[in-house]
């Protein structure tokens, strides 16, 4: 398979609307009791709130410190061991990364609060409720970065088509699995820093779609699936006006999160995407220094 065959090339910018930032995040966060009413009228008993973590992240920003807000839960997936264990550790190791993570979505609106970077997994039927989905909207018109990962690429919500639109900019619907290899495909790009040119790892292999002009740029994908005879988007970009997102596709169990290439894509991922929150602060506070040396 040629470069030029398999190169799924850079698409368009789109326009994506948000919420007020500061009031949506605001409103999310004190108006949970409100917003877990409405929500648990769209969900069944077996699908009511996952339990709360208790982990909490600094409530002010630290210098060198990207305060990371882990959030995974739901079906299919090994949340605690993966996403939560397994991520946060790998995260931890490669320091100024402070983490907290949530399998519950009141208490992940809560933390967006604290947080500068989102890492999100889950697939659970609770984040699909205008309570989590207006403050992820908020969080990311703020300024900070969303790391999308496996379970939360899927298309898992079906009465919020705008996750898909904005945050993955398509999703999946089915997979393979086995093992395949994944090509780097920018090597040059910062969350591709330190990736080898080629890997192969033993995972679900998603059938990433994307939408018709979706604003993506493609940094790995995979080899042929076996069953349906196409490579697939394995991490990419998704190019929003107001922040930065990444989605890797990769990471079912061990296999992917034991995996040195995919461990130095989710920490690359993580920083690449905080970048675009400290670049929105010093821009306030250059904007404030000057309004504060005008009226001086």
């Amino acid at each position: 398979m040629t470069d030029d065959a398999s190169r799924i090339t850079r698409r368009k910018v789109l326009s994506v609307g948000g919420v007020g930032v500061a009031a949506a995040i605001a409103g999310a966060a004190t108006g949970v009791a409100h917003a877990a009413h409405l929500g648990a009228a769209l969900l069944t008993d077996a699908e009511q709130a996952l339990p709360a973590s208790g982990e909490t992240l600094p409530a002010k920003p630290q210098a060198g410190t990207i305060r990371t807000l882990l959030v995974g839960g739901g079906s299919s997936h090994d949340f605690e061991t993966y996403f939560h264990a397994a991520d946060n550790a790998t995260l931890n190791a490669a320091g100024g990364i402070a983490t907290a993570y949530t399998s519950n979505a009141d208490e992940a609106v809560a933390q967006l609060a604290h947080a500068d970077v989102l890492v999100f997994s889950a697939n659970h039927a609770s984040f699909g409720t205008p309570a989590f989905q207006n403050a992820l909207n908020a969080f990311a018109d703020a300024g900070h970065g969303v790391v999308v990962c496996h379970a939360a690429a899927w298309f898992n919500w079906q009465n919020v088509p705008a996750y898909n639109q904005r945050f993955v900019g398509g999703g999946a619907r089915s997979h393979g699995r086995g093992e395949f290899t994944v090509f780097n495909r920018q090597p040059a790009h910062a969350v591709m820093h330190g990736v080898p040119a080629e890997f192969k790892i033993i995972d679900e292999q998603y059938r990433m779609e994307f939408n018709p002009g979706a604003p993506v740029d493609v940094l790995a994908e995979t080899s042929p699936e076996a069953e349906s005879g196409k490579a697939y988007a394995s991490v990419w970009v998704v190019n929003d006006p107001k922040t930065r997102i990444v989605n890797i596709a990769l990471g079912h169990a061990n296999e992917a999160h034991g995996n040195p290439a995919y461990q130095a894509m989710l920490v690359n991922a993580v920083r690449w995407v905080a970048a675009k929150a400290s670049e929105t602060r010093s821009l306030h506070a250059e904007s404030w220094r000057k309004v504060s040396i005008h009226h001086v």
